[in-house]
């Protein structure tokens, strides 16, 4: 396939299967990319494994934080409205 080929016909993975992926499988992907090249060959490569349970804990701060981020920009949104109409 080509790139351009490759770029438009991309999609994001939006759900996963539940299916537990072995030991071996994520040890031989970490290997494989910690082969990838490097600026200056400095391999900066730092690999972190995220199980279910973690993920679904990360995805809940982050929506947490995300609605305490809209909350606090509607606030002050509100607030330059108020001192716009004085």
């Amino acid at each position: 396939m080509e790139l351009k080929e490759t770029i438009k016909n991309r999609r994001s993975i939006r759900k996963f299967k539940d299916t537990e992926i072995s030991k071996k499988i994520i040890e031989d992907l970490i290997d494989y990319a910690r082969l990838a090249p490097s600026a200056k060959n400095r391999q900066p490569w730092k690999f972190v494994i995220v199980t279910n349970t973690i993920k679904n804990q990360i995805a809940d701060i982050m929506l947490e934080k995300e609605n305490s981020s809209k909350i606090s920009l509607e606030r002050k949104r509100k607030s330059m409205e108020i001192s716009r109409c004085r």
